[in-house]
């Protein structure tokens, strides 16, 4: 367990009231495992509490500790966890559900009605020293490297609870062999499409979905990863993250899930024709993610030139600068630039004109995932949508998505050290929090 006393943590007490507070160091339950935070990433949604006090419903009324897109390194385990030992490198999900209700037991654990989520009113975020949380929902990954001839190395445990990548003296990853140090094996489940890849036991509660070919499935904790059928994977020992994966990437994994969950709920398929409206972080993250699923060609729009570059240069097919355009424009510009009209449309800023604008010009019988939120109401052209059935699909958050942005970024499929970045200490929490209002890096990231 930490032997350290101090837990400074940036708690928030109401509108534009975020103060920095020693708080207790917990203790871990049987199944829970006590984290040292390294680094986390600050959402749009701290942002908004702070400076709103309250997101729909959830609304700020006691003390809160703030943050949720985290990374750390655990310091202390349960008496009932198996799975982790301390030092092994980990990002965190930061929503617990019940495991009991309906959606639960469906595999939609997103929609449990009471899922406790990190920073969502009343629960505690992680933007503090340490922080426990439920081993389920902890995640430690390595990765297949090229064939099965070797793997990312781990980092050696006095590295891994450092501060940084201490351990990439080079930039690169070191290799060993596929003997040493193996694990036992767990067994696996051969699927096809690598977009589709879900956590679950063989004999798992949650659902597959659409099993294809050459990926292969792992139980929870557990190494997952491409690989083609009949070829051994290498291993490394579970629990170290493969140097090619940072901190950083640890944290990101929470928002390439919300991409993830989109593509899922889009059934993007290979070759598919994607139009992603907006280009925050959220945006560039589904276009990444919808090119490393196979879509042929994904066009990005905006208002803001910077940003717009920043996507093109991640991958973006073509990006549109929509400003002071009427909708019916915007949709002839589209078509134009993909030659036809989009098969899916996702939707990531929440503003009206870009709703209409994906209802539009998205193709009869596509598919608009709604992923940014505005104003409870709005209007639409629903006739449009319904006499062309055009589906519009929401997404809540995620599920069973962090095992798959885990090997996306693992793997190199997704990279992600192109997103724009600021680093700001823990002590420092309140600049960082302005800095995200300038919107001049894609993320802002705490080192705790």
């Amino acid at each position: 367990m930490a032997e350290s006393t101090d837990n400074l943590a940036a708690v928030l007490h109401g509108i534009d009231d975020l103060r920095m507070e020693q708080i207790p160091i917990p203790v871990p339950g049987p199944h829970q495992v006590l984290v040292r935070v390294h680094t986390v990433g600050i959402c749009g949604s701290d942002v908004h509490y702070w400076t709103h006090g309250a997101i729909g419903n959830f609304v700020v009324r006691e003390p809160m500790v703030v943050g949720h897109e985290t990374s750390g390194v655990v310091a202390g385990v349960g008496s009932e966890v198996k799975d982790f030992q301390v030092g092994d490198r980990i990002a965190m999900e930061p929503g617990l559900p019940c495991k009991g209700c309906e959606h639960c037991k469906k595999g939609r654990y997103n929609l449990c009605a009471d899922m406790k989520f990190f920073a969502t009113p009343p629960i505690n975020g992680t933007l503090a020293r340490y922080v426990v949380h439920d081993s389920a929902f902890c995640y430690k990954w390595c990765s297949f490297v090229g064939t099965s001839v070797g793997v990312t190395s781990p980092l050696e445990p006095e590295k891994a609870v450092g501060r940084g990548d201490e351990g990439r003296e080079d930039g690169r990853s070191r290799k060993f062999s596929s003997n040493s140090q193996i694990e036992e094996w767990e067994p696996f489940q051969v699927l096809r499409d690598f977009h589709e890849l879900l956590i679950q036991p063989i004999n798992g509660a949650f659902p597959l979905q659409n099993p294809s070919e050459d990926v292969i499935l792992h139980r929870p904790h557990r190494l997952r990863g491409p690989r083609r059928l009949g070829q051994r994977p290498s291993l490394a020992p579970v629990g170290r993250l493969p140097d090619n994966v940072s901190f950083e990437d640890g944290s990101l994994l929470e928002p390439l899930s919300v991409a993830v969950h989109a593509c899922r709920r889009a059934n993007l398929q290979m070759g598919n024709r994607v139009l992603v409206l907006g280009a925050g972080p959220i945006g560039v993250l589904n276009m990444m993610t919808a090119k490393a699923a196979g879509a042929g060609r994904v066009i990005v729009t905006d208002l803001d030139d910077s940003r717009l570059a920043l996507a093109k240069k991640l991958g973006a097919d073509e990006v549109i600068n929509v400003r002071n355009k009427r909708v019916v424009d915007i949709r002839a510009e589209i078509i134009l630039a993909m030659g036809s009209e989009p098969d899916i449309s996702i939707e990531c800023t929440g503003a009206q004109p870009c709703v209409e604008t994906a209802i539009m010009t998205t193709i009869s019988g596509g598919v608009i995932v709604l992923v940014g939120l505005g104003a409870s109401r709005i209007e639409i052209p629903i006739i449009e949508s319904a006499c062309r059935e055009v589906d519009i699909r929401g997404i809540f958050r995620y599920v069973n998505c962090y095992p798959t942005a885990l090997e996306l970024v693992a793997s190199g499929r997704i990279d992600l050290s192109g997103l724009t970045r600021a680093h700001y200490p823990l002590e420092q929490t309140l600049e960082a929090f302005k800095r995200t209002q300038k919107a001049d890096v894609v993320k802002v990231f705490i080192q705790c």
